[in-house]
């Protein structure tokens, strides 16, 4: 008898072209389709479930953020945030209503956190800063793709 093959979760992620920070996965690009993903996690061998922020399960559309998706390896399971490039109030669309969330930030009016944070970090560097504002905005004015 051949022994079953141990699939973790962290190597089906590494499959996916995503981030991963604790609890929350960033790195998608807005509008990525929750069957890209799925279907990606089903080719490694895992199940994927994904749910809105109010627990109801999502097999069709995007991404946004809030959305949280559970993977299943072999063995163990692990739930992550979504955070999508961008949207960071989770409506599923990147627009001024983000674009003026990340210049709260900056000027210190209000604070990003969790999901929220990694969507207006579009540069990945750790902080939320012009260079994202500036990505956010040539995005929206369809200059340069999130």
């Amino acid at each position: 008898v051949i022994p079953e093959e141990n699939i973790t979760v962290d190597q089906i992620v590494s499959k996916i072209g995503v981030k991963v920070n604790d609890n929350f996965m960033y790195g998608i690009s807005p509008d990525t389709a929750i069957t890209t993903i799925v279907n990606t996690v089903t080719k490694n061998k895992g199940e994927a479930k994904v749910t809105d922020s109010a627990g109801k399960v999502k097999s069709s559309g995007s991404f946004v953020t809030g959305d949280k998706i559970t993977i299943k390896g072999t063995s163990e399971s692990k739930t992550y945030t979504i955070a999508v490039r961008g949207d960071v109030n989770g409506d599923g669309v990147v627009d001024l209503k983000d674009f003026v969330l990340v210049q709260s930030h900056i000027l210190e009016k209000s604070t990003l956190a969790n999901e929220k944070f990694l969507a207006g970090d579009v540069n990945y560097d750790g902080k939320i800063v012009l260079a994202d504002f500036v990505l956010i905005q040539s995005h929206i004015l369809k200059k340069q793709m999130l």
